[in-house]
């Protein structure tokens, strides 16, 4: 499994990540690969989001079509209510069970490391959670604030397709 489809993967594992009555996790055009700057992509999807990056990598020695790949994944929510941004982390104001609008960053955070572990398990490949960043906020002008954090994962891929 080369990054292309490793990433191809884990885009469609992660929009079809639903909660117990069969209701998306996130809206099917907010989880994307991107590199694009923050305030771009900010402001166009709905939140959650779930952006996926190829980072570095680094070529087997003896074998250079052998990768050990970084990935990035960047989950963001935002929320109402307080000044603090506790809402975003930890959600508030959910529209329903069953929609994410509202959901906190922590809420969302297991779910969305499951499915990154299995990406690629069916062709045998191993990912692992390398590090994880402080959550960050942002205050949005509309009196929501936005929680972020960025997630680094090592995958072993090839540099063809399998």
């Amino acid at each position: 499994m080369n990054t292309y489809q490793f990433l191809s993967e884990a885009v469609a594992d992660l929009q079809a990540l639903t909660y117990a009555g069969g209701e998306p996790v996130f809206a099917a055009e907010s989880v994307f690969v991107s590199i694009a700057p923050e305030d771009e992509v900010y402001t166009t999807y709905r939140t959650p989001m779930a952006i996926l990056a190829p980072l570095g990598f680094r070529a087997d020695e003896e074998d250079p079509r052998l990768l050990d790949q970084t990935i990035g994944l960047r989950l963001v929510t935002a929320a109402q209510g307080d000044e603090r941004g506790t809402n975003a982390l930890m959600g508030a104001h959910r529209v329903s069970a069953g929609d994410s609008r509202g959901a906190g960053l922590l809420q969302l955070e297991e779910a969305v490391m499951d499915v990154m572990a299995k990406v690629g398990e069916a062709e045998g490949l191993s990912i692992e959670l390398r590090a994880g960043s402080a959550g960050r906020a942002r205050l949005l002008g509309d009196g929501r604030y936005m929680a972020v954090r960025d997630y680094e994962f090592r995958a072993y891929l090839t540099s063809i397709a399998t």
